[in-house]
């Protein structure tokens, strides 16, 4: 099956490219067939002492053997020095110093498997270093159209419905080995096949470069796909048993690392949409007077899956203690929306300043409690709040004003429980609960107009019930006398119209502050 792109054939220049330009006249004196497919990496002119630091593998060296002349031993040092160091061959020229190669140098490459090839006088070393040179621009010219082309193929994947997977599948193709995408937990996310994970998730550890390493009798390229340098890599891997062509393997490795970090890049957008999208909508539905009919508003919560068939509720997570870095940044805030966006549960969710409110939906209830003990438990400062069932968009500004009085509740004690429910609330939550909140509005701003006006006021009457009525440990926690702070009592029961030892009154007050503290009024 074609897949667009054909496999490298061997590149570069070779000995026999050399040898077989009729323009050189070049003649190989030692080696055979090996000899000229050995890969020629470049050409040096040399007549110094120790030309190996001149050189480099692959190498092909020229000399009219000036340092050579009556050296019988410094020629088989010469052979020796430069098969040790894998340079590709010794082009020996004629007709200057010797009339022809060195008997000595024949016998010692001979014996090696070294290949010494002639220059006759007629051929300048310039001509063959020339040779060599257009041979390598056309090599790389290839390469670098190969690697356009295989840029091409693995790009064309950015349309396919699992990108990830066809990636992998067509650089598995390309390489001609085994690879795998593997979390950063040592999942294998995808893979073309059956690779050493076990063998290599050790050296994956604290490891954000690339590696070359070999494990488990396999070869194996590993790779990190990272979109910022703090995040937790995914890695890229390619492994063959027996070992692949590095060569050309890496460039396609690094060219797949780009492309995925793109596709994350698109993953990540599209997750901000949607969470954009999904917080615009539940905001709308709990302002009061939503331009938007309640026949469209169900319409848009269906198509983020939320039909309200299955067990609906609204939902507060928050902290018991609040953090100055503010809940939008917080580590609970992104656990929180990841497990619900990784276990596809129907959702809306906006993340404010201290909590994120939620409406979640999933077919069995049991599903939606471990979540919340997930949350929890993952957690010891977290709080998750639930309120009523949500049997349409009507439902759900109750349900979540029920979740807040829950979650105010659990966040009273220093420590308890991380999770409740509506039914857990006591007397005045419950009465606040199933107060519709427009007709407590109005209560609550006529019980408390005159005494928010005074801030003071307001402050003395919080800490007076806040302390259980108690003078003595309200006039010391507000740093007052004890006369003081009787004297600001009896000016609050002058502003409300009555007295501060009538159960009535206090109940009213108690439940204004509360529904006050909740939104409600």
């Amino acid at each position: 099956m074609s897949h667009g792109l054909e496999p490298a054939p061997s590149s570069g220049t070779r000995l026999g490219d050399l040898l077989d330009d009729p323009s050189l006249n070049l003649r190989l004196l030692v080696g055979g067939d090996a000899a000229r497919r050995r890969r020629v990496m470049g050409t040096h002119a040399l007549e110094v002492e120790s030309p190996s630091r001149w050189l480099a593998r692959g190498w092909v060296m020229l000399t009219l053997g000036m340092r050579l002349h009556r050296r019988p031993q410094a020629q088989r040092d010469l052979v020796a020095e430069l098969d040790g160091l894998g340079v590709a061959a010794l082009g020996f020229g004629e007709g200057v110093v010797f009339d022809a190669v060195p008997r000595t140098i024949i016998e010692e490459a001979t014996a090696r498997g070294f290949p010494v090839f002639v220059v006759p006088p007629e051929t300048p070393f310039r001509d063959v270093i020339a040779a060599t040179y257009r041979g390598s621009l056309s090599a790389g010219s290839s390469a670098f159209q190969r690697l356009t082309s295989m840029q091409r193929h693995l790009m064309d994947a950015l349309g396919e419905e699992d990108p990830r997977e066809t990636i992998v599948e067509r650089l598995a193709w390309i390489v001609g080995g085994t690879v795998g995408l593997i979390a950063a937990d040592g999942g294998t996310m995808v893979a073309s096949g059956a690779l050493p994970v076990q063998a290599l998730r050790p050296l994956l550890v604290d490891q954000h470069h690339f590696l070359d390493v070999e494990v488990a009798g396999w070869s194996l390229l590993a790779a990190p796909v990272k979109v910022r340098t703090d995040d937790e890599p995914v890695w890229l891997v390619v492994g063959a048993k027996g070992g692949f062509a590095r060569a050309s393997a890496e460039p396609a490795v690094r060219a797949t690392v780009a492309l995925l970090v793109a596709v994350r890049r698109l993953d990540e957008a599209g997750v901000r949409r949607d969470r954009a999208s999904r917080a615009a909508l539940l905001e709308e539905l709990l302002e009061s007077g939503s331009a938007s009919s309640p026949v469209e508003l169900t319409h848009r919560a269906r198509s983020f899956g939320l039909d309200f068939q299955d067990r609906t509720v609204g939902v507060i997570v928050r902290r018991r203690t609040h953090s100055s870095d503010g809940f939008a940044d917080s580590d609970l805030s992104h656990r929180f929306l990841r497990r619900v966006e990784q276990l596809a549960i129907p959702h809306l969710a906006v993340i404010r300043p201290a909590d994120i409110v939620a409406v979640v939906q999933a077919r069995k209830a049991a599903r939606l409690w471990s979540l919340f003990d997930e949350i929890t438990a993952a957690d010891g400062d977290a709080l998750v709040a639930i309120g009523r069932d949500v049997r349409g968009v009507a439902d759900i500004p109750p349900s979540i004003n029920d979740a807040v009085l829950v979650g105010r509740r659990l966040a009273q004690p220093a420590s308890g429980p991380q999770f409740g429910t509506v039914a857990d609330l006591d007397l005045p939550g419950t009465l606040l609960a199933q107060t519709a909140q427009g007709s407590i509005e109005s209560i609550v701003r006529g019980l408390l107009d005159g005494i928010s006006e005074r801030p003071v006021m307001l402050e003395t009457l919080v800490s007076y019930f806040d302390h259980h009525l108690d003078v003595p440990a309200t006039a010391e926690a507000l740093y007052l006398h004890p006369n003081t702070l009787r004297y600001r009592l009896r000016q609050i029961e002058t502003i409300v119209g009555a007295s501060l030892r009538d159960p009535a009154t206090v109940s009213a007050l108690y439940l204004a502050l509360e529904a006050r503290k909740t939104g409600l009024g």
